[in-house]
């Protein structure tokens, strides 16, 4: 009698330890483990933040959306202006209503990176509106119409042709450097291009620079690197050489400018393709901040010598 009565205490344990068990699962059985919150991603180089920076004081530099094609205002501090490119002749009204619009009547100096229509297409009108002093250009030249039309209108203004040395500086305002690093005349890997023969403009105000390289390509790439001390490319934004075609802005070339921003000039769904996969795929590994004209349309970059800021133009 005890045996069986043991028994039958053991088994209604069993029973009620198995009801229990039953309970927590339908408490607890269905629910999922909670997960660990993921780390957050890294920011994308392409929305980076930038600083706020006041155009009272700063290089004030405005990368004008011209289509496939090149054309910036430069205004510094102290007021003085530089016009380098124009994209194309149907640009030139537009780019005329900007300067008027930026207070500009005069300019101080013109730059004509090297001959070809996308990037002088509209620079006889300006000259002729604007009567620059100077007009800065490479040592080559061009038997197209835009190019004989620019050269008559420059003579008719009297603005003085300048043909730079590199590492020549050259006198715009005294705050501001402005300093040629190409073209380099005269070597054979260059093949006489006129895209390898543009001027290539370093401009740095305080601690702060920007380095304008037209439509040069690999060839002039290495050769600056070859024969200029790697230093002297640093700069805080890189004009994307070549719309950001894949013939320019080599690994090589990008490690030494290194970059905190990248602008790249070019049109809309553009035949060439501009700018290539591969360039911006090496833009983001670098982690640059890029800026397009085909996407955010006018760019303003400020610079107060110690900090820099890129942003699409507001309207005033």
């Amino acid at each position: 009698m005890k045996r069986k009565a043991a028994l039958g205490d053991v088994l209604l344990l069993l029973g009620l330890l198995l009801s229990f068990a039953l309970l927590l699962y339908a408490v607890y059985g269905d629910t999922p483990k909670q997960q660990a919150p993921a780390a957050p991603s890294a920011t994308p180089a392409s929305q980076e933040a930038t600083v706020t920076i006041s155009p009272e004081g700063a290089l004030q530099i405005h990368i004008l959306d011209v289509g496939q094609g090149n054309c910036a205002l430069l205004q510094s501090p102290s007021g003085k202006s530089m016009l380098i490119d124009t994209g194309e002749a149907e640009n030139a009204a537009a780019v005329a209503r900007f300067l008027q619009t930026h207070g500009v009547e005069r300019l101080d100096m013109a730059v004509a990176t090297h001959p070809h229509q996308d990037h002088i297409g509209g620079m006889a009108t300006l000259l002729r509106v604007f009567q620059p002093a100077v007009l800065l250009l490479p040592d080559v030249s061009a038997d197209t119409p835009e190019y004989t039309a620019m050269i008559k209108a420059a003579d008719d203004v009297g603005a003085q042709r300048l043909h730079p040395d590199v590492e020549q500086s050259v006198a715009w305002d005294d705050d501001v450097s402005v300093t040629v690093f190409a073209p380099f005349t005269g070597l054979s890997q260059l093949k006489l291009d006129l895209n390898e023969q543009s001027l290539l403009l370093h401009i740095r105000f305080g601690n702060t620079s920007i380095l304008f390289t037209g439509d040069a390509g690999t060839a002039a790439e290495e050769t600056l690197l070859r024969l200029l001390r790697k230093s002297m490319l640093h700069s805080d934004v890189l004009m994307v050489g070549h719309h950001g075609s894949s013939d320019a802005t080599t690994p090589r070339f990008l490690r030494a400018v290194k970059p905190k921003y990248a602008v790249i000039s070019c049109g809309v769904n553009n035949e060439y393709g501009h700018p290539h996969q591969s360039v911006l795929n090496l833009l983001g590994q670098q982690n640059v901040a890029v800026f397009r004209t085909d996407m955010q349309g006018d760019l303003c970059i400020l610079m107060d010598g110690v900090n820099v800021s890129v942003a699409a133009e507001t309207e005033d």
